[in-house]
């Protein structure tokens, strides 16, 4: 069951970075989270292996899983206070991407990707 939660938790983390970061650089966000999730992971092994050691004393297990349950609870925090909304948004809409020009004044409708097409104006 505590593993059911841990992996949520992680597809969670990546589904997260693959949205907030603008596309030019959501392959290269999502590679940090892994490389920061692969030495949280390595950490994690020799931290349980040395709580588990011979199994005589199960309570040093049990303070492995509060820690675990701690982390949970700090990553649901840190979500509630800087989380961004980006439920039933376009990825565009959560975070445009970094080649999207602007006019001065004009509405996100107005931007187009540098290079594309021009937005049809049908007042023109």
């Amino acid at each position: 069951m505590i593993f059911f939660f841990a992996s949520a938790g992680a597809s969670a983390g990546y589904l997260t970075a693959s949205e907030v970061f603008p596309l030019e650089v959501r392959a290269q966000a999502i590679a940090v989270f892994f490389a920061i999730a692969q030495g949280f992971g390595a950490l994690g092994s020799h931290l349980y292996g040395h709580l588990i050691g011979n199994g005589s004393d199960p309570n040093k297990l049990y303070v492995g899983y509060l820690i675990g349950a701690g982390a949970m609870i700090v990553g649901g925090l840190v979500e509630a206070f800087l989380g961004v909304a980006a439920e039933n948004k376009s990825l565009e809409d959560v975070a445009s991407p970094l080649s999207m020009v602007r006019k001065v004044g004009a509405k996100s409708s107005d931007a187009r990707p540098q290079g594309g097409p021009l937005p049809h104006n049908p007042g023109s």
